[in-house]
């Protein structure tokens, strides 16, 4: 995947302007100087890998290659840079869904760069079989009770191409009504 704006695979659908065209100002990031990588989000990724090279899923040399990666992740990556990129993408989103959704969704995310996190959650009584369609085209959100679907933008590695991709998916899972076979199943606990 594509790691940042300008030059990522994104096409921008009719009139859409890319986000990442200007630089955020200062007052648009809000506090980056309170950005912090988690050890306690490393802590758990060790843990997962090695339960899984426990049960036999990993080979030593796997799980070697993979504690690397988990524990350098966030060597020499620069948060304020992530964190304008994650605004870019965000902001992307919120405009690639107000031109391609029409009236049937309605963004919940803050629109304000200041107020906006790394995710977009967007309103629609079918979340949860939406939810449930996307995922079957390989579309990963989760959803929230009652009408809430919420996308995550991890800005090491999701581009504005994922981002249009997925609305795109999200605009065809609902033209084509794939999410309906998703309204009578059971609900998993976990969307």
């Amino acid at each position: 995947m594509s790691s940042a704006g300008p030059g990522d695979d994104a096409k921008e659908p009719g009139d859409l302007k890319r986000r990442d065209a200007a630089a955020p100002t200062a007052d648009q990031l809000g506090t980056i100087g309170q950005l912090r990588a988690s050890h306690q989000d490393r802590d758990r990724v060790v843990e997962v890998l090695r339960v899984a090279a426990g049960d036999g899923r990993l080979t030593a040399e796997e799980l070697d290659q993979r504690l690397e990666a988990a524990l350098t992740a966030f060597d020499g990556v620069d948060l304020a840079e992530l964190r304008v990129k994650s605004l870019s993408v965000t902001g992307f989103f919120i405009d690639c869904a107000d031109a391609l959704l029409g009236d049937a969704f309605s963004v919940v995310t803050p629109r304000s760069p200041q107020r906006r996190g790394s995710q977009v959650t967007l309103r629609h009584p079918d979340a949860y079989a939406l939810v449930q369609a996307l995922a079957a085209r390989d579309v990963i959100g989760d959803m929230r009770a009652p009408d809430l679907l919420r996308f995550g933008v991890n800005a090491l590695y999701v581009s504005h191409g994922d981002a249009l991709r997925a609305v795109r998916c999200l605009r065809d899972v609902v033209a084509e009504a794939a999410h309906l076979p998703f309204l009578t199943q059971a609900r998993s606990t976990v969307t």
